[in-house]
């Protein structure tokens, strides 16, 4: 991984650009009692996906350094194979979601 900087806005339209033009993007969710792999795909709403990402008062956002990147997208993918990794967190203490997707530079 190239570790690139990103802000949550770019992160945003680098999603949403690969997922319009049909490409599959690893994400693992983490939280909630549990952790699982999966591929984001052209499937999603990208509306719904849009304004939940988009949601800065419910979730933070951040570029995860590689040492964080999680464990469950081992064995899934290469992490040499993406540019960055960045994860969009719950502000809600008392029931901590995240999710971390895997982002090339198109």
């Amino acid at each position: 991984m190239k570790n690139i900087n990103m802000t949550r806005e770019e992160a945003i339209n680098t999603i949403i650009n690969l997922i319009e033009d049909e490409c599959t993007i690893p994400m693992v969710s983490l939280g909630n009692g549990g952790a699982g792999f999966c591929w984001v795909d052209s499937n999603v709403s990208l509306e719904a996906l849009n304004a939940e990402l988009n949601d800065t008062g419910n979730y933070n956002f951040r570029v995860v350094p590689e040492s964080e990147v999680a464990e469950d997208f081992e064995g899934s993918v290469s992490l040499d194979d993406y540019d960055v990794c960045v994860e969009f967190s719950s502000t809600d203490g008392d029931n901590p979601y995240c999710e971390q997707y895997l982002l090339w530079d198109e």
